[in-house]
């Protein structure tokens, strides 16, 4: 027979236990509200992204339209893509904005596609094929892009210099690579033969500017020498001017060329392609285009 006061101290103990049982599962329970509470904010900031994504998308939509004359589509051949309808040329700002509100982004049969060259020449292209599928005949061949699908809402490609890190992911869109590349201090070197522009930039802001120009003979006048002297003069012209270039970027970080690629192969530094000279910075050095694919 149990003794009175050792039963109320077994009592007791057992009182303790289960105490320490409910504050263990009190502690629990609110762990996992927490969690819950945070799921549902994470759900809801990812709602409210790709709804602002494709906001943003339909306003640049919207823009291409109105930009056309007449306000009316263009006629195009059964040949074109639906894709060169929803082409449109993208302001710096704009196309950070676009950035901005991809980033991050994360759900079920997302996929973000970045190449330099060619799409189709990805590794795991099969995989890729898989992932996108009747989509993948329309971003095989585009090439220095960035293309973000998502299977409810968009397509988009977005097109600029071959600077973005290739490869594709699945589940999320990630813009960080792309975003920090613009936001790094870099050279620009816009090679041209006897005027050549050499650009500091920063997140599309014109740190420095410098001009290097020397005489370069465009044309062959009529009489004098003969077109193979004239043909020499020039190139000697065009290393005179090179050199020039090259001494000013010396020294230099992160320098990347466009131009002629034949001009481009004698300096330092990178190249991304060519340039259209009647644009301005920064739009001239990243090129940033849209198309609702």
């Amino acid at each position: 027979m149990e003794l009175p006061w050792n039963k109320a101290s077994r009592l007791r103990g057992r009182v303790e236990e289960l105490e320490e049982q409910k504050a263990s599962l009190e502690d629990e329970l609110e762990s996992v509200e927490s969690q819950l509470e945070a799921e549902a904010e994470r759900r809801k900031k990812l709602a409210r992204q790709k709804q602002e994504a494709e906001e943003e998308l339909n306003r640049l939509q919207d823009r291409l339209e109105a930009e056309r004359p007449g306000g009316e589509p263009d006629e195009v051949s059964e040949t074109d893509t639906a894709s060169s309808k929803s082409m449109s040329d993208l302001g710096h700002n704009e196309a950070m904005n676009l950035l901005g509100r991809l980033d991050r982004m994360s759900g079920e049969g997302l996929v973000q596609v970045c190449a330099q060259g060619k799409v189709s020449k990805l590794e795991d292209v099969k995989g890729l094929r898989d992932e996108l599928g009747e989509k993948y005949g329309s971003v095989s061949g585009l090439e220095s892009v960035a293309v973000f699908h998502d299977p409810q809402l968009f397509t988009v490609a977005l097109d600029t210099r071959p600077f973005v890190q290739p490869g594709w992911r699945r589940n999320r869109f990630d813009t960080s690579d792309i975003q920090g590349f613009v936001d790094s201090k870099k050279t620009w070197v816009l090679a041209s033969a006897g005027d050549t522009t050499i650009l500091e930039e920063e997140s599309g802001r014109i740190l420095s500017s410098e001009r290097v120009s020397s005489r370069v003979d465009r044309d062959h006048s009529k009489g004098g020498f003969s077109q193979e002297r004239f043909e020499e003069k020039r190139s000697n012209q065009i290393e005179r001017h090179l050199k020039q270039v090259k001494k000013a970027v010396e020294g230099r970080q992160s320098v990347y060329l466009l131009g002629e690629e034949r001009l481009c192969g004698e300096l330092p530094g990178e190249r991304l392609g060519g340039f259209d000279p009647n644009a301005s910075p920064p739009e001239q050095l990243y090129t940033f285009r849209v198309t609702r694919l």
